[in-house]
């Protein structure tokens, strides 16, 4: 019995001693509970407060959303602070701030909320009138469609073609593949962008009808898919009695629910970027890391706020080398990626970027740190939670992070219980596992190599040389005095031959331009070094873009021609191909829509040989076929003419041949 007290006296002296030393654990206020209808219940009580905060979340976004409905989850967040029994000119929003407080809404990818302010002798009125608000809608057309005038507003309205075409052209000139994957994507195999463009929205909105709110209201706005949050100072009697009395008493029914988030499917490699930077160059180095729990994610935030002050000690107070150092975290579900940042001049970037190297390499992957160097950490990291205070807001932000570790991980765990028992060895075996270095994430904003625009200088240069290499390369030089014959190829005016040409070439040097991008991307080597991630890809990108360009108008022969012995055909740009006479088997005049079937001739003989473009699609073309196989298909005027004249040239070449064959 005795051994029972002591044991209990050393651990409640223990706890006592963590408290003093590192304050009270702020979580321990918040009240958490489901109501029998499923919905979800948090309270912050705070008596600092003067204020209460009320925050309700609907869990529907714009992952819920599809064609025909794009931007519904917005519109009914707008329409819900209708009220048919308030005045014209009033809404909730209205009510509410002449009521002393503020409130307002916002959408997002999975979640649509509700949130607002009062002093707290009204708590109890807010709560009542988010409840009217939200339970008792009036979706009616003339609400509906004053609000698509709002969410216009903020929104943007479609452009005059937009709206016109029903499409923004845009979207088609510029695919979104053509971005390329975000970090998430490419490195954890999710997103979180909206499936649908900014125009698409806009040109939903106009037309989402009534009854398309209605039914989404009753799918989604049900009990079980609501988390209502209520924080700061308030009579915690009257407030429970107001949800037992309106939001417990909702009936329990089975509405939709979104589907559970995407596992991720992690990258094994490191994350290494160079970026061209004109200004003061930034510093990111981290790690990624997933299958965490929350304890590591909560000792990589430990960690990387210690060492951003250390850094801030070393690289700004005592070199005057930086502004500022901070860290980031962004974890989700047991994924992400968290680091440091800082700015520093160009002359000392490598140095203090080896700095910031070597204590994430010595500490976090070595494990060289002491105990006094994790306490003071933990000290530092949870001394921020009492210079917060405990207003509404501050409390009701602690609610919802309650709220998100509970849903990300099972339940909450509270940051003081979880470092209160921490050992070096378990906060040194967290770091090497999170920190693991085939893991790492570096993005470095770095100063030109050698002046200020000098990669526009290069372009510029590479644009020359290339421009008069290609052209050069791809010239067939002939004298004027030897051109025995020529004839222009027929097509629709040049002004639009070339418009097309330009199009083409534009595609592709946009998806050229997409796959070089994540063919260099892929590559830890290139992005590790700026010459080969910026200049070399600009070197590359500029020549194979004026390559492509090139190449799709080589391939619009203009003219036909005879040149010496050999026919020419020149194309819209300076490239032109060189047929000698003698590969020449037959030249005919045909209508290809007599031959229909002909798939030997037009698959396998001409193929992309074919260039009949004349819109009278009825007229006979100039079919010119060769010993080798490959034949050619080309619109002429009076194609018989042309036939007949070009036959006559093969016919005096076969003749010639002869004569040199019984001379020899």
């Amino acid at each position: 019995m005795n051994k029972l007290i002591i044991i209990l006296f050393v651990s409640s002296f223990a706890t006592f001693s963590f408290a003093a030393e590192f304050g009270e654990d702020p979580y321990k206020a918040i009240e958490h509970f489901t109501l029998e209808n499923g919905m979800k219940v948090f309270l912050a009580p705070s008596e600092e407060a003067t204020t209460t905060a009320i925050h309700l979340e609907v869990a529907v976004g714009w992952e819920a959303e599809s064609k025909g409905e794009y931007g519904i989850s917005h519109l009914l967040e707008h329409v819900l602070f209708r009220d048919k029994q308030l005045k014209d000119e009033m809404t909730y929003l209205q009510l509410i701030r002449e009521a002393g407080g503020q409130a307002n809404g916002s959408t997002n990818r999975r979640a649509t909320s509700y949130f607002g302010s009062i002093p707290a002798k009204k708590g109890l009125w807010l709560l009542q009138h988010f409840g009217k608000m939200i339970l008792e809608p009036s979706i009616t057309p003339e609400y509906v469609q004053k609000e698509k005038g709002t969410v216009e507003l903020e929104i943007g309205r479609p452009g005059p073609i937009s709206e016109t075409l029903g499409f923004n052209p845009k979207d088609y000139i510029y695919p979104a593949y053509l971005n390329g994957p975000s970090f998430w994507e490419s490195e954890f195999g999710v997103t979180f962008e909206a499936n649908y463009t900014t125009t698409e929205e806009q040109l939903s909105n106009r037309n989402i009808e009534v009854a398309q709110l209605v039914r989404y209201y009753a799918d989604w706005y049900h009990p079980e898919n609501m988390k209502l949050f209520i924080a700061g100072k308030f009579n915690k009697q009257e407030i429970l009695a107001e949800i037992n009395k309106r939001w417990a008493t909702l009936p329990k029914v089975e509405g939709k629910k979104l589907a559970a988030e995407q596992p991720p499917t992690p990258a094994e490699r490191p994350y290494v970027r160079r970026i061209l930077w004109q200004e003061t160059p930034y510093v990111y180095l981290g790690t990624k890391a997933w299958d965490l729990e929350y304890k590591d994610t909560t000792i990589a935030a430990v960690y990387l706020e210690y060492l951003s002050h250390r850094l801030m000690k070393e690289i700004r107070n005592l070199k005057g080398q930086t502004y500022s150092a901070s860290e980031w975290t962004s974890f989700s579900r047991g994924f992400g990626y968290a680091g440091i940042q800082f700015q520093t001049p160009r002359e000392h970037l490598k140095e203090n970027i080896a700095i910031a190297k070597e204590y994430i390499q010595q500490e976090a992957r070595e494990g060289m740190i002491t105990e006094a160097n994790m306490k003071e950490a933990i000290k530092m990291y949870l001394s921020a939670y009492q210079l917060m205070g405990r207003d509404a807001e501050k409390m009701m932000g602690l609610a919802k992070e309650y709220a998100n570790v509970s849903d990300e991980y099972g339940s909450f765990h509270s940051p003081f219980a979880t470092l209160e028992k921490m050992t070096l060895a378990d906060y040194v075996k967290s770091l090497q596992a999170t920190f693991n270095e085939k893991h790492q994430y570096e993005t470095i904003y770095t100063p030109p190599l050698l002046f200020v625009y000098d990669i526009y200088v290069l372009y510029f240069l590479v644009a020359l040389v290339s421009f008069f290499g290609l052209r050069k390369y791809f010239t067939n030089a002939f004298a004027h005095d030897r051109l025995r014959w020529v004839r222009k190829i027929k097509y629709p005016p040049v002004k639009l031959l070339e418009a097309a040409g330009l199009v083409i070439a534009y595609f592709g040097i946009v998806h050229f331009q997409m796959v070089l991008g994540r063919v260099f991307t892929s590559s830890q080597f290139i992005q590790s070094h700026l010459l080969l991630s910026n200049y070399l890809y600009g070197t590359v990108w500029m020549f194979t873009s004026l390559l492509v360009a090139q190449g799709v108008y080589a391939l619009m022969p203009r003219k036909l021609m005879v040149v010496d012995d050999n026919l020419m055909i020149k194309s819209v740009t300076y490239y032109s191909k060189l047929i000698p006479l003698k590969d020449i088997k037959k030249v005919e005049a045909i209508r290809g829509i007599t031959r229909p079937f002909a798939f030997k001739l037009w698959f396998k003989e001409v193929n992309l040989r074919y260039f009949y473009v004349n819109p009278r699609f009825w007229q006979k073309g100039l079919l010119i076929q060769l010993h080798n196989g490959k034949s050619y298909y080309f619109s002429v005027n009076e194609p018989e003419t042309v036939c007949k004249e070009l036959s006559g040239f093969l016919s005096a070449q076969t003749k010639d041949s002869e004569q040199t064959s019984q001379v020899a």
